[in-house]
């Protein structure tokens, strides 16, 4: 989770899902070379069964909040980015 945190916070990471894919690999990784039942592995399923909940949860949030901004006009229709108003 480290080399995550690093990634992080050099902005290394250019779409959720390759985020995603760092934490469930990482969590994956640790009950593949750690018994089953050992508090490594159990640690690491909880851990990452709490954090696809949470992304699911974030992932509908955000969803949630871009079509509310394309309803409102707020966002481009197409892409769902900060709608921008072109002035000649």
């Amino acid at each position: 989770l480290g080399t995550i945190k690093k990634r992080l916070e050099n902005g290394c990471y250019h779409s959720l899902e390759e985020f995603e894919a760092d934490v469930n690999l990482t969590f994956d990784n640790a009950m593949l070379y750690n018994p089953a039942g050992s508090v490594v592995y159990n640690m690491a399923d909880e851990m990452k069964s709490k954090f696809q909940d949470d992304y699911r949860k974030l992932i509908r949030g955000l969803n949630a909040e871009e079509d509310e901004k394309r309803k409102n006009g707020d966002a481009c229709a197409l892409c769902g980015s900060e709608k921008m108003n072109f002035e000649p």
